[in-house]
């Protein structure tokens, strides 16, 4: 077989990988067709018409989501296309955007080879908290991160173009940081004796100029939330979290520096040292702001969706599992950097199956307990208390999400019920009258006429809060039978503070 033959061959046979993997990894985000967790909100403002439901979204900054929501439900009104259909396709796009321009950095400024660069697309295609995107909450982190890539892939080519893809990509404020990273790994791949002192000058200047950019941006726009409590950097998190962060990159330049003696190659050796600074730079910055606000890097958070803050580490570790094999397939064996890519590909896609089949559990259960609703005579306005018995109901299936089945089951928010979110908390009345103060679920709950108190008993057989891979097949056909789920009324109050039924 000729060279162009075999090189014909590779480049198909990559291609399938990737298609297979974009199948087993994205193509799952297709499969839900309703909310969880914050986004809830949006899903009940959706079929109360109404969207002063999310218009805290502006208290916080976002703007972007906010407006995307209100403009994709007209399209549903004209087409009858829900709108998450669009988002799940929009998220979809997204991660194989980001994993094209991981891609492309790899093989246009690290100077991998193609046959390693596709290592560093499909370890982007599987990073394993891609699981977070079934809730559309997270929707405007990847679509910002992909605007982000395209934008540091212009700003080699087209300036003018880079700038807007940033500028629309500033939705994401910790993308400030890593634009600063996009710098000093810029700095550490091209600095030498000849330029060091314009490199230098150029790459603290153009920091200095991003760093101007954020105080601007953060002086117009809220980002801390209607109380400023939100998202706020203190010295105490910076000493929390960045000394350990600082260590763990020295750590990878030291373990990069270590195995440069193993090159024989004067060029490859100071090519493998750079590269690893560069990429350390850019896992140091994708982290920094999440640790600056108190955020810790969670990537086996199944149960929850604190994984997004990892998100801006997809870019990073996807290259450095690249430069890794590259290293082992150059200075020991092609034969084991193939296991040793295929073994970390495979736990990728293992741990980011874990994910997914928790939220796969949390749908099957909003849904189960929306049809026994359905089934049932709607209770009196106020408080709501279901008791999960036989079971441990998923974690990340908050209050808002049982008041959208509630909604869904009737048609209005008119009560205020329990979520799955708190571990051993009560659901009595004095605790359900705790959880939702003076407000009385406004605005989620705006139908509420009373105060009435009804607990109730949800039972399941053989149900698990993590989920199986095979729930994904129970909740697109609508089989629940295997659960045997059971609704029963056990207490109704007319108002919370009464003493007795």
């Amino acid at each position: 077989m000729s060279e162009v033959c075999k090189m014909h061959f590779l480049e198909r046979h990559n291609k399938l990988i990737t298609v297979f993997l974009c199948l087993i990894c994205i193509a799952i985000l297709f499969f839900s067709n309703t909310e969880l967790w914050d986004t809830c909100a949006v899903e009940i403002a959706v079929l109360r018409k109404d969207f002063h439901v999310i218009e805290h979204y502006l208290a916080h900054g976002w703007y972007l989501p906010y407006w995307t929501y209100i403009f994709l439900n007209k399209i549903f009104i004209l087409t009858g296309i829900p709108y998450k259909v669009f988002i799940n396709a929009l998220m979809a796009l997204s991660v194989l955007g980001i994993a094209k321009e991981v891609f492309w950095f790899c093989r246009n400024r690290l100077n991998i080879e193609r046959e390693y660069a596709y290592i560093a697309f499909w370890a982007a295609i599987a990073f394993p908290v891609w699981h977070v995107l079934i809730s559309t909450a997270v929707f405007i982190n990847i679509v910002c991160m992909w605007l982000f890539m395209l934008a540091v892939r212009y700003w080699y080519g087209n300036r003018y173009i880079a700038v807007c893809f940033f500028l629309l990509a500033m939705q994401l404020f910790s993308l400030f940081p890593l634009a600063i990273g996009f710098v000093a790994c810029e700095f550490f791949l091209t600095v030498n004796r000849e330029n060091w002192i314009r490199k230098s000058v150029g790459s603290v200047g153009f920091s200095i100029l991003i760093f101007i950019g954020y105080i601007v941006f953060t002086n117009l726009v809220n980002v801390n939330g209607a109380n400023g409590d939100y998202n706020n950097i203190t010295l105490e998190n910076v000493l929390k979290y960045v000394p350990e962060l600082v260590v763990y990159c020295l750590a990878i330049i030291g373990i990069g520096y270590a195995m440069s003696f193993r090159v024989a190659d004067s060029g490859e050796r100071q090519k493998l040292i750079r590269i690893v600074i560069g990429i350390s730079a850019l896992l140091f910055f994708a982290i920094l702001p999440y640790n600056a606000v108190g955020r810790p890097m969670r990537y086996f958070a199944f149960g929850s969706f604190t994984a997004r803050h990892t998100m801006l580490t997809a870019i990073p570790l996807a290259m450095l599992l690249a430069v890794v094999v590259r290293y082992i397939g150059q200075n020991f064996s092609r034969k084991i950097a193939t296991f040793v890519a295929i073994f970390i590909l495979t736990a990728q896609v293992v741990i980011l199956h874990q994910g997914y089949s928790h939220k796969a559990a949390a749908l099957v259960f909003k849904d189960m307990l929306t049809d026994a609703f359905k089934e049932t005579e709607a209770p009196l306005s106020g408080y709501v208390a279901i008791e999960a018995v036989g079971f441990e109901g998923p974690r990340h299936v908050n209050n808002n999400a049982i008041n959208l089945c509630l909604a869904k089951a009737y048609g209005k928010s008119a009560w205020m019920a329990n979520g799955y979110w708190r571990r051993k908390r009560s659901i009595e009345p004095e605790w359900m009258k705790k959880l939702y103060g003076t407000t009385m679920g406004f605005p989620f709950c705006v139908d509420v006429t009373g105060e009435a108190y009804t607990k109730y008993t949800f039972t399941l057989t053989d149900f698990h809060q993590e989920g199986r891979v095979w729930y994904w097949y129970y909740y697109l056909t609508h089989q629940y039978q295997s659960f045997r789920p059971e609704l029963k009324k056990v207490r109704e109050l007319e108002r919370w503070d009464m003493e007795s039924e």
